[in-house]
């Protein structure tokens, strides 16, 4: 721990000024297990270094045409204030001590000369270059264009193995992979005041009031990223923290996903396919699933949140080996890799806690897929640690309900942090109440 406080006293100009150089910084934290060969961070110097930008005209609209794209939906959010313009980014990243590169959009509120700064954290899209939000035009843009209207710059990446604009990833999306997902997204954020200046935008930001905001994948994303921030970019700050209907103890749903079919069941199949590339396991799908799934892997390369026939099961026994389902349930160490790259993906183990912001977590009562109560056990775990958590549980909810049924509380949420309201409810989980406005 001693190492992580030194580290987080390194001097960083103004990161608002870019004619000056950021200070080389090293990250020291732990690197990902489950057998992978050793390896350390790169130093952050040159990360979130733009390689190409686009701007794209298709995507950037006055706040009239918002209103009316809006009007056709009933969503609990004010009218938009502001046009948009929407930018198209590849940018320098870092994968288990190799320089990669990640893709994403950046979204400017019109008309503002100061605004802050959402890390939009998209959810669950697919699995491949096809399936990233710059690839899908407006409908991938569709949430990073509200918020800049209504007056946020909204940094927006894409996940690893999902390369949208630019193609060309060289595996599947890591789904629910911690390390590649909050250092992708920081490394996003990086590029911001890259963008700024190269396009000469007048427009400034601050960099300790960042907020993160994600539904489904995208709030274990927040989450993730948030814990991630203070290792290995301490020159940002997080205000705000809005994860809706996350994952956090990713083995305690592979125990849910073989004890009754479920969307979980094919969430953790999706989890495990991608994590086994990720971690260079070459796991034998076949210590997992039935003959009949093993080609599960190339169904994700082809298609967009498509597990092929696997949705078609009625039972555990039909998707997954016994042996697969009676070590998962004996927690016996005999699914390993599996059950690894669950462990090693844990919220409240992934890292040592060092700063996280105030963080608002919704959970839906009836959410089949990310299952509510080990969010709801691991809360009081989480703040033991120093985190600050709100709870607001949406009653009748599915896994979609919940994120927009609350989408109004989040909004007001957000405001009063970036009015310094205090946390008023810290900590409780809360019994299931009507989220819809």
């Amino acid at each position: 721990m001693l190492a992580f406080l030194l580290n987080l006293a390194c001097n960083y100009t103004n990161i608002n000024d870019t004619s000056q150089q950021v200070e080389m910084f090293y990250p020291i934290m732990p690197t990902s297990g489950c057998g992978l060969q050793p390896y350390k961070f790169l130093p952050t110097e040159t990360m979130g270094t733009l390689l190409s930008t686009e701007v794209r005209d298709d995507l950037t609209l006055s706040k009239e045409a918002i209103g009316t794209l809006l009007a056709n939906f009933d969503l609990p959010l004010p009218p938009p204030t502001n046009g948009i313009q929407t930018y198209y980014i590849e940018y320098q990243s870092q994968d288990k001590g190799n320089v990669t590169n990640g893709t994403g959009m950046i979204v400017f509120p019109e008309g503002k000369s100061e605004a802050p700064v959402i890390v939009w954290l998209h959810p669950t899209m697919g699995f491949n270059d096809a399936c990233a939000p710059t690839a899908m035009g407006v409908i991938g843009a569709a949430y990073p264009a509200l918020f800049a209207s209504l007056g946020f710059i909204v940094v927006a990446p894409d996940y690893l193995g999902m390369r949208g604009w630019t193609g060309q990833s060289e595996q599947l999306h890591t789904y629910i992979g911690a390390e590649p997902t909050a250092i992708l997204s920081i490394d996003a954020l990086r590029a911001l005041p890259k963008l700024i200046e190269r396009y000469q935008k007048n427009i400034t930001f601050d960099p300790t009031n960042i907020i993160l905001w994600g539904a489904s994948e995208g709030g274990y994303a927040a989450l993730v990223t948030d814990r991630y921030l203070p290792h290995y970019a301490p020159e940002f700050v997080s205000l705000a923290t809005v994860s809706t209907t996350p994952v956090t103890d990713i083995f305690a749903l592979a125990k849910r996903a073989v004890s009754e079919i479920s969307p979980t069941s094919a969430g953790v199949v999706g989890v495990n396919v991608t994590l086994n590339q990720w971690y260079e396991a070459d796991a034998d799908l076949s210590t997992m699933l039935q003959p009949e799934f093993l080609n599960v892997e190339e169904v994700l390369y082809n298609s967009c949140n498509e597990y092929g026939n696997i949705v078609d099961v009625q039972s555990v026994n039909e998707l997954f080996t016994n042996t697969f389902i009676s070590g998962i349930l004996a927690n016996d160490g005999s699914t390993y890799p599996w059950d690894c790259f669950a462990m090693d993906n844990e919220l409240k183990t992934k890292l040592p806690h060092i700063r996280t912001a105030p963080t608002l977590i919704i959970t839906a009562e009836e959410d089949n897929l990310a299952w509510a109560p080990p969010v709801h056990d691991d809360i009081p775990i989480l703040c033991e640690q120093g985190y600050q958590i709100e709870h607001l549980q949406c009653a009748g909810a599915d896994h979609v309900g919940g994120t927009l049924d609350s989408l109004g509380y989040q909004f007001q949420w957000i405001q009063e942090r970036l009015n310094n309201v205090p946390l008023t409810h810290d900590c409780a989980i809360n019994e299931p109440s009507l989220c819809v406005e």
